[in-house]
Parts: structure tokens; sequence; C-alpha cells
């Protein structure tokens, strides 16, 4: 829920596209602003918040989605678009890339013992944390299967959010 807490207070700044009409006697078009906002919300923000981690946890389709929350298909698909966008640009920073004077000083104390980091990236021990780490990405359902053609534009957005989520869980030595 720290997620939602911190996204929820930008919640103004998330809009969907409603259409010309929702334009009109709007104080920004005077000032020749081009930024429109979008319609209404037909969940409350909470839900597409629940809705988002059902598809990516659960792997739960679409229409499964729709059906559950009685919204139309093309809703959750917009829903899930805004915040597949929004919590990859909010997560991305959770994906790190050490540098290796970083992974030296912070190395499990079983591969302090060998003295070539190039080495010790090779033994079997370290392949399996890298498997272990692999195993909490896969448990986002929607990662185990075939991501559907409408989803395609967003598989690196969804493939970042699980991993930096996966972050989120315990360590896996210490």
């Amino acid at each position: 829920m720290v997620i939602f807490t911190s996204i929820s207070q930008i919640d103004g700044k998330i809009n969907y596209w409603n259409g010309k009409d929702s334009l009109k006697l709007k104080e920004y078009l005077e000032d020749n602003v081009k930024q429109k906002p979008g319609p209404q919300r037909k969940m409350r923000l909470v839900d597409e918040y629940l809705m988002v981690f059902m598809r990516l946890r659960l792997g739960l389709m679409e229409q499964g989605l729709a059906q559950r929350l009685c919204v139309s298909v093309s809703a959750v698909s917009r829903v899930l678009i805004t915040w597949y966008n929004l919590l990859a640009e909010y997560l991305k920073h959770l994906i790190v890339w050490p540098s290796k004077d970083i992974i030296a000083a912070n190395m499990s104390q079983c591969f302090k013992k060998f003295p070539n980091v190039e080495q010790t990236r090779r033994i079997a021990a370290v392949k399996i944390h890298v498997e272990h780490k692999m195993e909490q990405i896969k448990n986002f359902r929607i990662l185990q299967g075939v991501i559907p053609a409408t989803e395609w534009h967003n598989a690196n957005n969804i493939v970042l959010i699980c991993a930096a989520l996966s972050n989120f869980e315990p360590p896996l030595a210490t």
C-alpha cells in the first residue's frame, strides 16, 4: 500500500481522454494550453490499483477483470495502459545495476573466500541466487504465459514493474 499511498497523491494528474466536448468552457483554453483532461473515472482509484495488480500477479485476462469489476474491456485496457506507464516511471529507480566495487563490498560471506569476482560469478551458488531471483519475478503470472498481442507494446513496462516489485521481497541471501 506504500506505492498506492504515494501514487494517490498525484491522482489529479491521471487523466483519460473523453473527447472534444469535454473541453467546452474550460479556463485553460483561454491560455492556449494544449493539455486536455480525460473522462471521469468509472472506477475508484483503489479499484484501478487493485485491478492492475490482479492482472500482474494473478495473470487475469482483461475480459475477466471487466466482468469482475463491471466495466467494459476497453475501460480495463485504458486503465491498465495508464497504470503500466505510471508504475514503470514511478518504480524504474528500483532497478539498480551496481558497480563491481559495490558488489564486492556487499558480497555475501560465502563468496568472499573467492578472490576473483569474475570466477565467483561463475560458481554454481551464484547461479542459484540468480535462479531464485528469476523465480521471484516469474511469480507474477502475467509473465508465465504468452503476453497477448494487445499488450505487446506494454511488455517492457510490465517486466520492469514485476522486477521492481520483486525487490520489495525479502533478500535472497545475507
